[in-house]
């Protein structure tokens, strides 16, 4: 069976938890937290088998603890064989770079690894209140296209692709037919005229619950034209919703800072979706609010890069500093074992398309 290249976020991995990884001492705990950071991919028919869950995950470890210490022997210049690199993805998945249930306003889930999520708890909480799901329609999940979050007055800030798929347009239209997109927009901005057409914002979405905090988006207000960022206009806020501070310069350093991304993930990255389907049990958490703590990588190509276990829904998140209590990107886009990749907003600071729209910086 061929090679492939080592999972880029690896390097970013303390060293002690691939030691710990290494001799096994994390295998029996990941069984415990498994379904508790479970990631759904909705394609997978799912049955209840408790016992095959906590034989597949233990199995799944073993093979990334065997991988584990290949890189202790080589470094960065380890062969992982692709069951070794999903069985890794795995592991940081569920420890290094865990997607968390945000339940009630709060993330209850606080791994002894990211100390941050006790001791910024409160931070957090405020900044998970300006988090919303945007949906198609009201309705939930099912109709879900992204994340925005609330970036000024009546402002929600989330990408241009997602405003494409409420304007059902083609995602990258914005950027290979910008004409085209600016008409697609307008032609949204008419129909959602009518109130009963307009899609919606939904600041909860949260697992184990049907609640909602949701208003209408009335129209787009602002679109990029080079980088994947929007800005929507909502008929009023949520109760309770609060606006994120915005960086207003860049973070020093830049590369292996705390952070953590607020989103509502849809589908798993992994390639191991049978195993993935037997370990995460059902549907319920589809498009659910999560906070991912991880890593920024560094600033490639004008794109700020990190390692955060981001998923398909979101698009449009949240990418929040540790340090800083600030949002510092946007997320965009994802590439498994790449990188995930976001707009740093602090260069957008002083864009007249923001400002004059009502986004409001520091």
């Amino acid at each position: 069976m061929a090679d492939s290249d080592l999972h880029l976020s690896i390097d970013l991995i303390p060293n002690d938890e691939l030691a710990a990884l290494a001799k096994g001492e994390s295998i029996d705990a990941l069984v415990g937290q498994s379904r508790d950071r479970a990631v759904i991919d909705i394609s997978v028919e799912l049955k209840e088998r408790a016992d095959a869950d906590k034989a597949a995950v233990k199995a799944a470890m073993a093979t990334a603890s065997a991988a584990a210490k290949l890189i202790e022997e080589h470094g960065t210049d380890a062969k992982l064989t692709p069951e070794q690199n999903a069985a890794l993805d795995l592991f940081v998945l569920l420890t290094a770079r865990p997607s968390l249930f945000v339940k009630g306003g709060i993330v209850p889930d606080r791994p002894d690894n990211w100390p941050q999520l006790g001791e910024r708890s409160g931070e957090i909480e405020q900044r998970i209140a300006g988090v919303g799901r945007i949906e198609m329609s009201p309705g939930g999940a099912r109709n879900a296209t992204g994340t925005g979050f609330l970036v000024g007055d009546r402002r929600v800030m989330t990408n241009n692709h997602v405003v494409a798929a409420l304007a059902r347009s083609n995602p990258q239209t914005w950027k290979s037919e910008p004409v085209r997109y600016a008409a697609d927009v307008e032609e949204a901005n008419d129909e959602w005229a009518d109130a009963a057409h307009r899609p919606t914002f939904n600041l909860l979405g949260e697992i184990d619950s049907d609640a909602a905090k949701a208003t209408k988006i009335t129209r787009v207000v602002a679109h990029h034209p080079e980088v994947d960022l929007a800005v929507l206009e909502i008929e009023d806020v949520p109760e309770g919703g609060k606006t994120l501070k915005l960086a207003n310069g860049q973070p020093d350093p830049i590369r292996g800072r705390d952070i953590y991304v607020l989103g509502y993930p849809v589908a798993a990255r992994l390639e191991s979706e049978g195993l993935i389907g037997r370990i995460f049990g059902g549907v319920d958490a589809l498009g659910t609010k999560r906070c991912s703590p991880g890593k920024t990588i560094g600033r490639v190509d004008g794109n700020l890069h990190h390692d955060a276990s981001t998923l398909g829904g979101s698009s449009g998140s949240a990418v929040v500093d540790f340090e800083l209590d600030a949002v510092i990107a946007l997320h965009f886009a994802g590439k498994a074992r790449e990188a995930n990749r976001a707009v740093p907003l602090w260069s957008l600071r002083n864009d007249p398309l923001l400002v004059d729209n009502g986004v409001v910086f520091g």
